[in-house]
């Protein structure tokens, strides 16, 4: 008679720590989720003003939010934001804005393809 205390005593533990661990890990999962999307929040806003009208002078995410952004990324994803960042910016770049008029307004020569690296930035931004 005794065994069977123990045995159920133990199974007990062992089934208390097993919900504990499990319960903690998909608390981390969702905390690690809450920053993700609160981040993704707030470059989604900025890009999508961005592709609305663009121009160069537009807001555009400062450095420190794109790296976070990207850390928070899974790893499989990162190397291709990190293309589609780079294609944006040399869509930003020199090479497409073009002075318009006699009071030195700057705009893009090509605000489409601005706007679909814009897209292709969207892509990440979407809420897990």
């Amino acid at each position: 008679m005794p065994v069977s205390i123990y045995i159920t005593l133990a199974s007990s533990l062992a089934t208390g720590l097993i919900g504990l661990l499990v319960g903690n890990r998909l608390a981390i999962g969702r905390e690690k989720r809450k920053e993700f999307n609160a981040m993704a929040k707030h470059i989604t806003i900025v890009l999508l003003n961005a592709r609305e009208s663009p121009f160069p002078s537009d807001e555009w995410p400062d450095k420190m939010a794109i790296h976070s952004f990207r850390e928070a990324l899974p790893f499989w994803s990162r190397r291709r934001f990190d293309a589609a960042l780079c294609r944006c910016n040399q869509a930003r770049g020199d090479d497409n804005t073009t002075t318009e008029d006699e009071y030195g307004d700057i705009s893009y020569k090509d605000t489409n393809l601005v706007a679909h690296c814009i897209d292709r930035l969207l892509k990440f931004t979407r809420k897990k």
